[in-house]
């Protein structure tokens, strides 16, 4: 099968990935009016927010908040998830602290005019995620938001992606993009 034989049972992972994904189901199912179905995710939300170092969102509409506006998140995907919940709820403290997340990726990803990954790197690529999730953030700030691009982020490769069977065959985000640098450099 897809995830290996019939009997195994895949192990746990965290959601963090997810955040974006499932605020964007919280905001779409309120457009909907759908809301018996909406606390599924918001529930998600509320569980990676906290493993994510935001805090707790709380119930929907927000009772039993206590979000963490001294995060040191700096994830684009987790403040397009905050932009996310921002649209569905218009609730400016999810607003607020997508603020906060920009600042921590101005803060530590913005090296010499690029955009870095966290760590220590020597590479980074020019196409990374952290200019449009900022762009959308100030959009929002500005009320513009439906004049950008969408937030699609990607993974370019110098190759294309295919399933080698030689194990020699890498990609160059898997060569290039993880190399450290040395130390006092």
């Amino acid at each position: 099968g897809y995830f290996g034989p019939r009997d195994r049972v895949p192990g746990v992972w965290p959601a963090d990935d997810y955040l974006i994904c499932y605020a964007a189901a919280v905001r779409l199912l309120r457009e909907r009016k759908r809301n018996r179905d909406r606390s599924f995710y918001w529930d998600m939300v509320r569980k990676i927010g906290r493993h994510t170092g935001l805090g707790d969102i709380g119930t929907e509409p927000g009772d039993g908040r206590n979000l963490d506006f001294a995060t040191g998140c700096s994830r684009p995907d987790i403040l397009m998830g905050l932009l996310e919940l921002f649209r569905a709820t218009d609730d400016r403290a999810f607003l607020d602290l997508a603020c906060k997340v920009g600042d921590n990726i101005l803060e530590s990803r913005f090296e010499n005019g690029l955009f870095k990954p966290d760590g220590p790197y020597k590479f980074t690529r020019t196409s990374r995620p952290e200019s449009m999730a900022l762009l959308h953030l100030a959009a929002s700030l500005t009320g513009r938001s439906g004049e950008i691009p969408a937030y699609f982020p990607t993974k370019p490769y110098f190759a294309c992606e295919i399933r080698s069977t030689d194990s020699k065959y890498s990609f160059d985000h898997n060569v290039i993009y993880t190399q450290l640098k040395e130390a006092g450099n």
